[in-house]
């Protein structure tokens, strides 16, 4: 909720050392999600301060989530990337690990790990199941059966380079979504979640340092069509990255390893798909380490907390320590830093705040695709576009105000985009899927459009 100090060390203090280090390396948080808005802030300043902006303007923040029956199902594809060594596959993560972590998922959102019974009483009523749920794509891109998992050999012994720039590190990482680059090119980032797994440690000083596990991208692309242009999105590659020692837990090779930084419970991902669906720490998003509500998490049932949490107190308490209500920190929090064996819950507004992201930010992962995904509440709204498939002209029918339209690639690349229900030309559009997205006020709709020339 409050602050961040962001640049300590709490889970990871370790190189893996191949040469002892002869000078000081610059320090990376166990989560790379604020250095993920820097390396944006380079192209485009200012954009996180607006994106906050207008998500605390779209009602994204207020609302505990109440149980609705409705369970968003979404759509996981693993990339695997692996160092080929001779006949040795490095990283070259089993399966059975994959299909674990997806369970861990599961587990965690809809508040069913057995280890909610530790949280301190003073928060169990917060506890919340966001009835959002995982699993492995069983149809790849082609609508050929897959078991949502790629495997790809890359000749990049270690995706972090050798920069000691914290945001160029980011650069260097973000190869790892890219088949040109050495990596793995995503699946559509509109219907899929893509996570991709590799070595993200850093050559430096003559050593491999792991410093950041992970970290998901926020939910920027596409912007509603209200925000106009910002044409570096269309190529930024949605989705999260994990450090390959940091995935799944009892089914993992490197339970051990994980074991001894505070992780081995599969909760890497918890958290940053928490950022991915559009949750902040939970110690906020400033370097300033005092208490400010101006710049918390956005979410009112958190406690504001000033600094990252890595061994659990149940004492501490950063801001507000003795005033009427106050409580104290909140490290039993999936989006704090908290050694993992203690991280067991999300609270009421941050699953209605996840669940409304995928209504209006994400909603293409929550529609009914070939993916096999399905939410009742889209399938029910009256928008009609036609005809079906569209040759020359795509027309819509919405009986409500519509304050922007796009259309998407497969891909998620912005094609078209207006500020009225006017036909859109399609004539010199190449035959293939594409995404219509309406919004009305905070509300956003998706259709498929079929072009057929």
């Amino acid at each position: 909720m409050k602050k961040i100090l962001y640049l300590i060390f709490l889970l990871l203090p370790f190189p893996l050392l191949r040469v002892t280090a002869q000078e000081s390396i610059p320090e990376l948080p166990p989560c790379a999600f604020d250095l993920y808005w820097q390396h944006l802030e380079k192209e485009q300043p200012g954009i996180r301060t607006r994106y906050e902006t207008a998500l605390r303007g779209s009602g994204n923040t207020t609302g505990a989530a109440r149980p609705t029956g409705i369970v968003y199902r979404i759509p996981v594809v693993f990339h695997v990337l692996y160092f080929q060594q001779g006949n040795t596959k490095i990283w070259d993560i089993p399966d059975s690990t994959l299909q674990e972590q997806v369970a861990i998922l599961n587990e965690a959102y809809r508040s069913r790990n057995a280890d909610t019974a530790n949280l301190r009483t003073v928060f169990k009523h917060l506890k919340a199941d966001a009835e959002i749920e995982f699993y492995l794509a069983t149809k790849d891109p082609g609508g050929v059966t897959t078991n949502g998992i790629t495997r790809t050999p890359t000749a990049i012994e270690a995706f972090g380079g050798s920069s000691n720039n914290i945001v160029y590190f980011i650069d260097s990482i973000e190869r790892i979504k890219s088949t040109a680059a050495g990596g793995k090119d995503p699946w559509p980032t509109n219907r899929y979640l893509n996570i991709w797994i590799s070595d993200m440690s850093r050559w430096v000083n003559n050593q491999y340092q792991i410093g950041v596990i992970g970290y998901g991208t926020p939910p920027l692309n596409p912007l509603p069509p209200n925000w106009g242009n910002i044409t570096y999105l269309d190529n930024t590659r949605d989705g999260i990255i994990l450090q390959y020692q940091f995935v799944g837990a009892q089914k993992s090779p490197y339970r051990a390893l994980a074991e001894s930084r505070g992780c081995g419970k599969g909760r890497t991902v918890v958290h940053e798909v928490g950022h991915y669906l559009g949750l902040n720490h939970i110690f906020g998003g400033s370097s300033n380490p005092y208490c400010s509500v101006a710049d918390d998490d956005g979410i009112g049932d958190t406690p504001l907390q000033a600094i990252v949490t890595g061994a659990p107190d149940p004492a501490k308490n950063t801001c507000g320590a003795g005033e009427a209500g106050d409580l104290p920190d909140l490290w039993e929090n999936y989006m704090d830093y908290t050694r993992e064996p203690f991280q067991v819950m999300f609270t009421l507004e941050q699953a209605g705040f996840m669940r409304n992201i995928l209504l209006q930010r994400r909603d293409t992962l929550v529609n009914d695709y070939p993916t096999g995904l399905i939410s009742e509440k889209h399938a029910q709204q009256s928008i009609q576009v036609f005809p079906q498939p569209a040759r020359t002209t795509l027309s819509i029918v919405f009986a409500g105000k519509a304050d922007g339209i796009a259309l998407t690639d497969i891909t998620g690349k912005t094609i078209y985009q207006s500020a009225d229900k006017q036909p859109i030309p399609v004539s010199h559009l190449p035959s293939g899927l594409y995404f219509l997205k309406l919004q009305s006020g905070q509300n956003f709709y998706t259709r498929k459009v079929v072009v057929q020339h």
